[in-house]
């Protein structure tokens, strides 16, 4: 059985490539990732979800609303994540 103890990321260089929703979620670019970070936990945790889904570096982050979050890289490509009840997908 196999579970996660600790998941890290390093921000990008892009100071828009990150936001925080009015539920206290962090989301920002790492790279080519999409990184979530809960702060009503204190920080301890650190980073709780990576989402893969970009072949270029993340250059903005916003979120739409508490479950919606769109993103943009530096090849033109935006993605809108969408939480559900199962898991966070994205549409290009």
């Amino acid at each position: 059985m196999a579970s996660t103890l600790y998941i890290s990321n390093a921000v990008n260089r892009y100071s828009h490539a990150a936001d925080i929703s009015s539920t206290s979620h962090v989301a920002f670019g790492s790279t080519k990732v999409v990184s979530f970070w809960d702060t009503s936990t204190g920080g301890d945790l650190g980073v709780g979800r990576t989402l893969p889904g970009h072949d270029g570096v993340i250059t903005v982050v916003r979120f739409l609303n508490d479950s919606s979050v769109v993103t943009g890289d530096n090849k033109g490509v935006l993605r809108v994540w969408q939480k559900s009840t199962d898991e966070t997908t994205a549409q290009a």
